[in-house]
């Protein structure tokens, strides 16, 4: 992986179904997050394969569509 661009650059970051395929993905969105600007927008879609009450994450286990 490459730093191609500085801290709070773009406005919007987008990527979809993409994290899951990677083994390094935590990295990468803690990386995603530094790059989008002060109130601008992170949009993360990716698949699960697991079941939503495995989950090992509390707002998604108890249904993160209820938010």
């Amino acid at each position: 992986m490459r730093e191609d661009f500085p801290p709070e650059t773009f406005d919007l970051v987008h990527a979809g179904t993409l994290l899951c395929h990677l083994p390094q993905r935590e990295e990468l969105l803690h990386r995603a997050v530094g790059r989008v600007r002060p109130g601008s927008w992170l949009v993360i879609e990716d698949l699960s394969v697991r079941p939503v009450d495995a989950s090992a994450h509390p707002l998604f286990r108890n249904g993160l569509y209820n938010l």
